[in-house]
């Protein structure tokens, strides 16, 4: 470092946290000493770096909220769906019973309507996401790569969430009694 008393430079200085107060009063002492004219300012580091990374952590809230939002707006979707398909396959579903399906038989039917539709989004969204992963990943100076377990392990979470959903939904009209079924058809 070249001293200029016309120049305005920069100095970081570590500094232990017991002493901090005083540490900084003797260094604003000490360049008012050498640079009158100018003014002295301080900033810590790791207030510079939080601040510089606030969007991005801004940026990671809201891609949770609407993470939450979108997984809580599918899953209302396979109930909603769940429940008409139920609605309007009752006759079937009883008829199946007269014949002798039992209850896994009827929910193993269900889950089956829906279990193509779960692998077949993820593999719309799959290499969609990994694009624009890898996108905005390429601002930063450290990055590491995207690991393919990730996207399977989401894959896998969303299909047994919407599993879980239908099995829920319908394990009650798989138990039903066909006669109770049939009565108000």
């Amino acid at each position: 470092m070249t001293y200029n008393p016309e120049a305005i430079f920069s100095l970081n200085v570590r500094i232990r946290e017991a002493d901090q107060s005083k540490t900084i009063a003797f260094i604003e002492e000490t360049y008012k000493e050498f640079r009158p004219a100018r003014g002295f300012s301080y900033s810590f580091l790791d207030d510079d770096l939080n601040s510089k990374y606030a969007s991005e952590q801004y940026q990671a809230k809201l891609i949770l909220y609407f993470t939450i939002l979108s997984i809580l707006i599918s899953f209302l979707g396979v109930v909603g769906l769940t429940g008409y398909s139920i609605k309007h396959r009752i006759k079937e579903v009883t008829m199946r019973k007269v014949y002798g399906a039992n209850s896994f038989q009827i929910l193993v039917l269900f889950v089956s309507n829906y279990s193509i539709w779960v692998p077949v989004a993820f593999m719309i969204a799959c290499p969609v996401s990994w694009y624009f992963l890898r996108q905005w990943s390429q601002a930063f100076a450290y990055r590491t790569d995207l690991s393919w377990w990730i996207f399977v392990l989401s894959g896998l979470l969303a299909y047994m969430i919407a599993v879980m959903t239908i099995l829920f939904i319908s394990y009650g009209d798989a138990g039903k009694n066909p006669a109770e079924s049939l009565r108000y058809e």
